[in-house]
């Protein structure tokens, strides 16, 4: 695999991409969240003859807002503690996310082939699409970073083991070549 320090066009490092990608996640799932959640109330309250989407669907848009906050802020506390557990937790759930929104929207361009095609519907797979390749992006991303300190952390590992393995060499603990006389009682 091809080792890549940087992202946006070598603009910024995969650490810093990383982070404000985990930022504006954050910022994004709040705001679907207080936004569902508005929705929601509104859809409990006010209970519209004609609402567009249903309690149950609002719902359920609110519940995956909140897990993408709560995995969002494992992204950026794992980033700037270089915890890699961190990063694998939220590269699992987005590359779930991925796979899920690839499935939908197959499943809706095809049930939009069968029915006829029409704009609202060709909007919405664009979008869909869109934000689906921006999540695959951002999970290459965090993917290259985890990485990164996966090598760094093997550097500091070979490298700690060789300074020990020097200080005893040094202390004599070493094979030296002299036999030590052991007395038995």
């Amino acid at each position: 695999m091809a080792h890549q320090s940087s992202c946006c066009f070598g603009r910024v490092s995969l650490r810093t991409g990383s982070i404000i990608i985990g930022v504006a996640l954050v910022t994004a799932s709040a705001a679907g969240a207080v936004g569902f959640l508005c929705a929601l109330l509104y859809l409990l309250l006010e209970t519209p003859q004609e609402a567009p989407l249903t309690l149950e669907a609002v719902g359920a848009l609110l519940v995956l807002s909140v897990l993408h906050l709560v995995f969002s802020s494992l992204l950026v506390h794992g980033v700037r503690r270089a915890r890699r557990s961190l990063l694998l937790t939220w590269l699992i759930f987005c590359a779930i996310l991925v796979i899920l929104q690839t499935m939908a929207i197959v499943v809706a361009a095809s049930l939009a082939g069968m029915k006829g095609t029409t704009g609202a519907h060709c909007s919405v797979l664009a979008i869909g699409g869109t934000w689906t390749a921006l999540l695959a992006y951002c999970f290459m991303i965090v993917l290259y970073h985890s990485l990164e300190l996966n090598a760094l952390a093997t550097k500091q590992l070979n490298s700690g083991a060789a300074k020990a393995k020097a200080k005893v060499a040094a202390a004599g603990g070493g094979r030296s070549g002299k036999e030590v006389p052991v007395q038995v009682v």
